[in-house]
């Protein structure tokens, strides 16, 4: 009896919303508009969390102000992908239904037009753009989370008080797009070789950014530039390392450990080359 009960509540939602979809005004061009009960809208996952002015928003409840939130309608579902803001602060002033603008799309469509906006008041974080591009299916971002994974590294920027999460993103992507997953393997490989993994500033941008660039430059001698990098800094802590070149803009301290990582390979490799010819 259970299962006829929540098998008629299925129907009956499907129902209302095909329903809703169908008698919304057309606008022309895809677009459609009407009012949808809040308990029918959904918040795909690669949406970013609720953000901490909901509060305000519901505070201040306006909602002439606040516009049509965006609703793609995905094989009979609504998905809020833009406005889950509003969403939150309209269920804590107890609305029961809200303003939509509904798009019809899949929902990779969906979450590739979520990984390409900038335009929000509040900005997209690159982090949210890779889950986005994940959900897309591209198959960069799926790659990137492969070896973060494989590597147990953490990038969630949800995940409080962890030394071995990974915050630049975009230092990740600009190492994919030049040395694809090996690149980002050799680099979370030679940070545990110097036994930083647990050390605070060991996953900061000047550090992945620099390493990724040794790879990228040395990538047919990468065990070798990797040998010499630990035996060099394998005393050192990544925050001592990065104190050596008295900077504390993050540019300029990506070129510093950039530069010191390169002479430090290149001077190393001329010496050995030059020994073997030698011998």
């Amino acid at each position: 009896m259970n299962n006829a009960i929540t098998l008629s509540t299925i129907d009956r939602d499907r129902i209302i919303k095909e329903t809703i979809y169908k008698n919304a005004y057309d606008s022309g061009a895809g677009v459609k508009y009407t009012r949808i009960p809040l308990y029918l809208l959904e918040v795909p996952s690669f949406q970013r969390p609720e953000q901490r002015n909901v509060k305000r928003i519901a505070e201040n409840w306006d909602e002439s102000k606040c516009g049509a939130i965006t609703v793609s309608y995905i094989e009979g579902r609504f998905y809020v992908t833009d406005g889950q803001n509003r969403l939150a602060a309209a269920r804590l002033v107890g609305k029961e239904d809200i303003y939509c603008m509904i798009v019809q799309e899949t929902y990779e469509e969906s979450a590739r037009r979520f990984a390409s906006q900038d335009e929000n008041r509040v900005s997209v974080s690159r982090y949210n753009k890779l889950i986005a591009m994940k959900e897309a299916k591209e198959s960069s971002a799926i790659e990137i989370f492969e070896v973060c994974q494989r590597m147990q590294i953490r990038i969630d920027p949800n995940v409080q008080s962890a030394q071995d999460r990974l915050k630049c993103i975009g230092e990740l992507e600009k190492i994919y797009y030049l040395s694809g997953q090996r690149g980002l393997v050799w680099v979370f490989e030679t940070i545990d070789k110097l036994k930083w993994r647990y050390s605070f500033g060991a996953y900061k941008a000047p550090i992945i950014s620099g390493l990724g660039s040794i790879y990228a430059m040395f990538s047919s001698s990468a065990g070798a530039a990797q040998s010499i990098i630990v035996n060099d800094l394998q005393s050192s802590s990544p925050e001592d390392f990065m104190h050596r070149f008295k900077v504390f803009y993050t540019d300029a301290l990506k070129r510093g450990v950039k530069n010191y990582l390169y002479d430090l390979v290149m001077k190393n490799l001329c010496a050995h080359n030059g020994a073997e010819e030698v011998g």
